[in-house]
């Protein structure tokens, strides 16, 4: 017996994006998508043609006594150098990609870039649009701009600075224990690299003190609480800052 045969179909070619159509093309994420072009261009301004200027006093200090340490010479701690992360993470730049002006200045634009995309791990608190426009407003600033593309313990400190807050939002919101352990380790990090960690130690204790040592922080309304003194009010009332919204957690006004 003989069946009538079928007709064998095309395999079907992937479609371009450009042959997709218009109404298609609004479902995009174009707030990821603009998140993501901010980082392009924050990886392009700091490093492009990062070596060509030549060392600043402080950049030549930096440079050399990690340049002692990447060919054996070893490494003594000098309270007038601040810390000694920032010498050991050059030299390991160095034994990486080797010694020039242009690597020296490497690790200052990681931490550069890594500064600039921080913003979109807030996104559950400042809303997308809201670390959209921090992440632009950190991409154009003359200060940030000029620290992430010079060898100094300032880009560095920043970093572990912002890294320590939001292991503390992230704690007081969720009260997980890995945040404790990167809350440790972020203030680990800043006291090794400069002594701002004394300040920035001291500010962190100023907002606990505010109203009284720090619990467990109540749930309310299925996130928790900051207990302090609010405007007008008293001492334990929760803070008025976080409120709950649905899908996003904890939004920090």
């Amino acid at each position: 017996m003989t069946t009538a045969s079928q007709p064998v179909s095309e395999p079907l070619e992937p479609r371009r994006w450009l042959d997709m159509p218009v109404v298609r093309l609004r479902a995009l994420d174009w707030v990821a998508v603009a998140f993501g072009l901010v980082v392009v261009a924050a990886i392009i301004t700091r490093f492009w043609d990062l070596g060509s200027r030549a060392l600043h006093h402080d950049e030549s200090l930096h440079a050399v006594y990690s340049y002692y340490l990447y060919t054996g010479l070893g490494y003594r701690h000098d309270p007038l150098m601040h810390g000694p992360f920032l010498f050991h993470f050059t030299a390991l730049i160095f034994w990486l990609f080797g010694d020039s002006d242009f690597t020296v200045r490497v690790g200052p634009a990681i931490f550069g870039v890594a500064l600039v995309a921080f913003p979109w791990l807030l996104r559950d608190y400042w809303g997308r649009r809201g670390a959209l426009v921090a992440a632009f407003l950190t991409l154009i600033s003359p200060t940030v701009l000029y620290y992430s593309r010079f060898i100094r313990h300032d880009i560095f400190a920043i970093v572990w600075s912002v890294l320590i807050v939001y292991a503390i939002v992230k704690y007081l919101d969720e009260g997980r224990d890995r945040w404790l352990v990167l809350l440790g380790a972020g203030m680990g990090l800043i006291y090794s690299t400069k002594e701002v960690s004394f300040i920035l130690s001291a500010v962190l204790w100023s907002f606990s003190r505010a109203g009284g040592p720090l619990p467990a922080p109540p749930v309310v309304g299925g996130v928790a609480a900051l207990p302090r003194v609010a405007p007008g009010g008293h001492q334990g009332e929760p803070a008025p800052a976080i409120c709950h919204c649905p899908g996003r957690g904890a939004l920090l006004r």
